[in-house]
């Protein structure tokens, strides 16, 4: 769902010029800094953009943009309202001001005078260039992705305010996210499965400390699949089938068919020897790395 006062064919544009920016700017990561984008557009001029810190706006408005014939955009910012790096709610307002404004180059609203236009159709320009915004901060697979056990934590993740954040799930229908349970997740790398006595994420290895309810949620798939009782279903090293094979190790290379922690193979034995789940890079129980992330299986 979207606004519903925007039509089905300039929602499906709004989509086509968001790909382009997405694809043109290398945009791979998410949360996206508006202010940082704009640099770069600046830097591209591909089209001309010029960032402009003022004042005095008419209206006193957070931003604004003005297009001039061969020489392209001049983005405006209030600096009695601009704060940055963004610290507060209202302070990641001026980051979906920035993306409002980028939507606004992006959709090519300014190219014709504003004296040019009807107050309907300024009025429907501002809603798309927010209906953009939105979706370059908040697109579906980031808000599906998210929890919201403190919406507050989600909206500042997202580098938005609250009130962005909460128009943009009213809009798409989804409120009831909101009221969700929290997924187990790790603050650090999302990772969502966990062993019920683990203390580190076996991802990115951080301490969890009991706590697991980060913001992103990611799923790992179990890359070298395993039986239940932690063997490995194939050799990770030279793809034997290991479905009868009782022993610790492959019979053909010799590679060790648990995923044990790497102190098992210190000197002296007297190290960690849990053995971990088939996607686990650090060991659930002490941190260090896996057996199968030390010989660069995964």
């Amino acid at each position: 769902m979207a606004n519903s006062l925007i039509p089905r064919h300039r929602l499906e544009y709004i989509d086509l010029k968001l790909k382009e920016l997405i694809s043109r700017y290398d945009i791979v990561k998410w949360p996206v800094d508006c202010i940082e984008l704009l640099i770069r557009m600046k830097e591209k001029g591909d089209p001309p953009v010029r960032l402009v810190s003022t004042r005095s706006l008419e209206d006193d408005a957070d931003a604004c943009t003005i297009y001039i014939k061969d020489e392209g955009y001049i983005v405006k910012f209030n600096r009695n309202r601009f704060r940055y790096p963004f610290v507060t709610s209202s302070d990641r307002r001026t980051n979906f001001t920035a993306a409002h404004e980028i939507g606004h180059i992006a959709l090519e609203h300014l190219v014709i005078p504003a004296r040019l236009k009807s107050r309907l159709e300024s009025r429907m320009e501002e809603l798309e260039a927010d209906e953009f915004a939105a979706r370059l901060l908040m697109p579906d697979r980031l808000i599906f992705t998210c929890n919201y056990h403190a919406f507050a934590a989600t909206a500042a993740y997202m580098k938005v305010s609250r009130a962005a954040l909460r128009r943009r799930l009213k809009n798409m229908g989804r409120t009831d996210l909101v009221r969700s349970c929290g997924k187990r997740c790790c603050f650090t790398c999302g990772n969502t499965g966990f062993s019920a006595f683990a203390r580190f994420c076996c991802i990115c290895g951080e301490a969890i400390d009991g706590s697991k309810r980060g913001i992103r949620r990611v799923v790992y798939p179990a890359m070298i699949p395993q039986d239940r009782y932690k063997r490995a279903l194939a050799c990770p090293k030279c793809g034997t089938a290991l479905e009868h094979n009782k022993s610790e190790r492959c019979s053909i290379c010799g590679t060790y068919v648990f995923n044990y922690c790497s102190g098992y193979f210190e000197p002296g034995g007297d190290g960690c020897a849990h053995a971990n789940p088939g996607n686990a890079r650090y060991c659930e129980m002490c941190g260090r790395k896996t057996y199968y992330h030390r010989e660069s299986f995964l």
